[in-house]
């Protein structure tokens, strides 16, 4: 179990704690768990596709399902680059990843399947779109139904983020200190 003053190294391991520490000056599980999330949304609340024009080059978070995915090749079949369209009702979304990081989206994110994207938006041949944007797949079957109905009925924690750690990365890294907070002090009285 994790000391509140000790090096987020330990316990997420090198690489996240680099980013935390770089991106958002957090060194130790303390100052992960006073980085409050600024505000709680429901799974409702999160950003809809209908909205999206109002926030070009902002880094927004959807939940949609997957309508479509390519893969196209140019520069005479030497590069490659994965379109893939996601609606969640409301309106339609391009997702756009470009060379070798087109196979695993392209595996994972299938026509009918379910997915958390996060990343920042911007206007490409007059579509709004995310260029290889962070995703997080929902999965279909019993235990994943039933994470995601324990998911829908949770409020969501949105933390300040930056484009290398996204806001349900921070999250979980949080998930991984909180065990060790069992014996801190509430700063709030009862």
């Amino acid at each position: 179990m994790p000391a509140l003053d000790e090096d987020l190294k330990k316990t997420l391991g090198p690489a996240t704690a680099k980013v935390l520490a770089e991106q958002l000056g957090l060194h130790t599980a303390l100052d992960l768990l006073h980085h409050y999330p600024r505000r709680y949304a429901e799974r409702g609340e999160l950003t809809s596709l209908a909205g999206l024009a109002d926030q070009l080059d902002e880094h927004v978070t959807v939940v949609a399902q997957v309508a479509d995915a390519r893969i196209h090749t140019f520069n005479g079949g030497r590069g490659k680059r994965l379109e893939v369209t996601i609606t969640d009702g409301s309106g339609r979304l391009q997702l756009v990843f470009f060379g070798a990081g087109v196979h695993k989206p392209h595996k994972e994110l299938l026509p009918g399947s379910r997915a958390m994207f996060a990343g920042k938006v911007s206007m490409f041949n007059r579509k709004l779109q995310l260029a290889h944007p962070a995703y997080e797949p929902l999965g279909a079957d019993a235990s994943d139904r039933d994470a995601a109905t324990a998911f829908a009925n949770q409020l969501i924690p949105i933390y300040p983020a930056c484009a290398k750690l996204e806001s349900w990365k921070i999250a979980k890294c949080v998930d991984a200190v909180l065990p060790g907070a069992r014996e801190a002090v509430d700063p709030l009285p009862a």
